[in-house]
């Protein structure tokens, strides 16, 4: 079969786009999908909300003698970063643990958990009705580890530059 014929035997893209869409996601998922935008966007005010106080701190100490200044502020977002990490997971958790997807609270944490870091280690049947639940959490996840190291990324950048600012001010 050549490229032609194959192409001619494909099925219309938007009847099987729509049957993805009025099949993978009902009601109950369009929810979760929604609590998952609703997090991604409270994750990204979270660290801008932090990377503020730090550029200010950071601006503060370059005028200051003592050295690794930065360095307490840095392992302290570090934390903070943890911290919304592991409070998503929970917020999640209690998310799909109130749906009653699963028959007790820590397997909705453990799936929560797996899915999230996307190491998806367990065996969870899930009803069918639930079937694409782990694709929305593992791009929740996803997202939410790519704000944060581009938040890590962002902050390791300012902390060199004001170094080679105050490299350049003594020489």
């Amino acid at each position: 079969m050549n490229w032609l014929n194959h192409l001619a035997s494909l099925s219309n893209v938007f009847e099987k786009m729509s049957f993805y869409f009025s099949n993978a996601l009902n009601g109950t998922e369009a929810i979760v999908m929604l609590y998952a935008l609703l997090m991604i966007s409270f994750h990204g005010l979270y660290f801008i909300s932090i990377i503020k106080p730090f550029r200010r701190f950071i601006d503060y100490s370059s005028s200051l003698k003592f050295g690794l200044s930065e360095l307490l502020p840095f392992i302290l977002i570090i934390f903070l970063v943890i911290f919304i990490h592991i409070t998503d997971i929970f917020i999640f958790a209690y998310i799909i643990d109130s749906m009653h997807v699963f028959p007790d609270s820590i397997t909705s944490f453990y799936f929560v958990g797996e899915m999230y870091t996307t190491v998806g280690y367990g065996n969870y049947p899930l009803p069918p009705q639930w079937k694409s639940l782990p694709m929305i959490i593992a791009f929740l996840g996803l997202f939410t580890f790519a704000i944060s190291g581009s938040v890590l990324f962002s902050v390791l950048t300012y902390i060199v530059a004001d170094k080679q600012k105050k490299e350049k001010r003594v020489k």
